[in-house]
């Protein structure tokens, strides 16, 4: 419990050792690897039943608006950040 504690108390300490560009580049590259092997592999066979289904298109659609905002604030917070635009075009989904 107390080398828990500890790693929480040191965590913040470890964000600053690196360059802010530095920072932006490794998350980029880490949200990128996870967009391209999970959600939109995952979410390709689904495309077409999504888009007959149009409930469910639009859960796909706000999940997406979910994922921008938070992506934005953390922009807005000069933290590394990643911009989500190449998944509504992979998804062949129309921003709103």
């Amino acid at each position: 419990m107390e080398a828990i504690k500890a790693h929480k108390e040191q965590s913040p300490e470890h964000e600053d050792d690196l360059p802010m560009e530095v920072q932006q580049q490794l998350y980029s590259q880490f949200m990128q690897n996870y967009h391209e092997n999970g959600l939109v592999k995952k979410s390709q066979p689904l495309t077409t039943r999504l888009l007959w289904k149009l409930s469910r298109l639009k859960k796909v659609i706000e999940l997406l608006k979910l994922y921008e905002n938070v992506e934005e604030r953390k922009k807005g917070e000069g933290r590394p950040h990643y911009d989500l635009a190449w998944v509504w075009q992979r998804l062949g989904i129309e921003k709103e």
